[in-house]
């Protein structure tokens, strides 16, 4: 048999057709390893049933070598075999042929193509169709365009199979939807990468292998191996002439792959506590994905994330919803009931956006780590950093951001800004001492906490000035409340003696968009005339509409 291969090289180019079936027959029948290498090119790729990926010249001769050791029991019939395409170079083959697996008792029926360059096999291309009564004789499965190399790829021709692949009816429909330039079937991103290997390849190879993705009939885009040739037509100017398979089931195992790679990664980062894989399509959650016994699976996550059934705190759902759907990127830090507890712990979420092969976020992966320790310690500093030392109140650098960040989130509401000191506090550090003098001042702190809201912000802005930010208030309110803090003060007790004192405030209402300095001049002012008419009275300055 060698010996008829060696001198089939030599005989005219019609002789591929012999040639071609010995090659399948060695490869599917003897398994005969010795006699198919010569044969076979270094750079040879197939395509066929059941490889998970495109095979290179050594995965084949371990698939021949796994036929032989494993003892299949093959018996071919029927081959059939025709050249559709030659050149000085290339020449193509196409054929079919039905296969016995006696072990299986099964008989199905083959097609195949084999691309020969320079009388070696370049390509290998293998299908098959189950065997029925009345079979009709199958198209060839290798989808295949040729076109002009031209600034839009203007198409030469196409096949059936390509048609089928991309979901079309007809010719004349898809050279409609395409206005006859393959560059409109390739999708945008890779346009420029194929265009760029083909001019580049066109001087240095006459063959070319490309991985790109192509739009269907529908829109949405598959992935291809492009293997092909060029080839000058009747008329002399360059084709390139491709053959197509669908690889798209190949790019989802390498999706799945960087995903798990991505895991991998963060499962390696400090404090990561689980691995939260989130399928926006599909609106699933899987978290702990690492580990099967605490593995959960939440359909319509979003919806349950934002709801009371979870144990996330109300008002920091929003975070975890905007992080998922891509709002905001992260890391947001949350914070969460144990489950049947009041204790709770704090998280924060860190993620990556896995896109799909059109480009479109399919799954974000997230890790949670619990920063519940860090998060006091941190808490703890701020409140230090943004307190009052002696009351406890917020320090004036902190209240005004507070105040500023309210007023411009709701600029056209009505608030209050008081600003209030103790009268003649100096005389009570000269007569009782400033310890006496402090622990007025820490009294008057509660005191003012006491008559305020709980969304009030109650500033120490030094000495014994205090300044109480009041939301959403009006006139009649804002009397209220100075009238109640004046008439109030028996409440104020110290523990050494009974140190007489009184308060005055000024006070600026408003309705408009301004900053809390600005604010403060106009309450500031009204202060000083509470001071000028006799102490311990309030005064109002209004800047609202009516």
């Amino acid at each position: 048999m060698y010996n008829f291969l060696k001198g089939a090289l030599s005989m005219e180019k019609e002789n591929y057709i012999e040639l071609a079936k010995k090659i399948i027959n060695c490869i599917f029948n003897n398994q005969d390893i010795n006699v198919i290498i010569p044969y076979l090119s270094k750079s040879i790729k197939a395509m066929g049933l059941y490889t998970e990926n495109i095979l290179t010249y050594q995965d084949i001769l371990e698939h021949i070598q796994q036929y032989k050791d494993n003892d299949f029991s093959f018996n071919i019939e029927d081959i059939t075999s025709t050249i559709v395409y030659e050149n000085d170079v290339v020449s193509i083959v196409e054929g079919s042929f039905y296969l016995n697996m006696q072990s299986y008792h099964t008989k199905t029926k083959y097609f195949y193509t084999l691309i020969f360059k320079n009388h070696k096999v370049e390509v290998l291309h293998t299908s098959i169709a189950s065997i029925q009564k009345n079979l009709e004789p199958a198209p060839y499965v290798l989808a295949s365009c040729s076109f002009k190399l031209d600034n839009d790829f203007t198409i030469v021709d196409i096949n059936d199979n390509l048609l089928n692949l991309l979901h079309y009816c007809n010719k004349e429909e898809f050279l409609k939807d395409c206005q006859h330039h393959w560059s409109n079937c390739i999708h945008k991103k890779d346009f420029k990468e194929v265009k760029e290997t083909l001019t580049k390849n066109m001087s240095t190879s006459p063959t070319h292998q490309l991985e790109y993705r192509i739009r269907k009939n529908d829109g949405s885009y598959l992935w291809i191996y492009d293997q092909g040739q060029y080839v000058f037509n009747n008329e002399k100017y360059l084709t390139v002439q491709c053959f197509i398979t669908d690889i798209s089931a190949i790019k989802d195992r390498e999706l799945n792959s960087i995903v798990e790679k991505e895991k991998y990664e963060m499962v390696l980062k400090d404090n990561a506590i689980s691995i939260l894989e989130y399928h926006i399509q599909e609106d699933k959650m899987i978290i702990d994905i690492l580990d099967e016994s605490k593995k959960r699976v939440y359909d319509h996550y979003l919806e349950y994330v934002d709801s009371d059934r979870t144990t996330v705190f109300k008002e920091d759902r929003h975070k975890i919803v905007d992080l998922f759907t891509q709002k905001i990127k992260g890391p947001v830090t949350y914070r969460e009931f144990y489950r049947n507890s009041k204790n709770y712990c704090v998280k924060t979420l860190e993620s990556t956006v896995i896109y799909n092969s059109n480009d479109e976020p399919e799954i974000v992966l997230a890790t949670a780590s619990d920063i519940t320790e860090n998060w006091h310690k941190q808490n703890m500093l701020k409140q230090k950093i943004q307190r009052d030392s002696l009351t406890h109140l917020y320090n004036l650098e902190a209240g005004k951001y507070l105040a500023n960040d309210y007023i411009k989130n709701f600029p056209s509401n009505k608030h209050a800004l008081i600003v209030l000191d103790v009268d003649h506090f100096k005389s009570v550090n000269d007569t009782f001492g400033h310890l006496i003098g402090n622990e007025l001042l820490v009294s008057l702190a509660k005191y003012l906490l006491v008559h305020s809201a709980n969304d009030d912000i109650v500033i120490r802005m030094g000495g014994d000035e205090f300044i109480i930010f009041i939301k959403e208030t009006d006139k009649i309110q804002i009397q209220h409340r100075c009238e109640e803090l004046l008439n109030c003060l028996d409440e104020i007790t110290l523990d050494h003696q009974d140190v007489p004192f009184s308060l005055s405030l000024g006070v600026y209402l408003f309705d408009h968009d301004t900053l809390f300095d600005h604010a403060f001049e106009f309450a500031d002012e009204a202060l000083y005339q509470s001071k000028n008419n006799g102490q311990h009275r309030f005064t109002i300055h209004y800047q609202v509409e009516e």
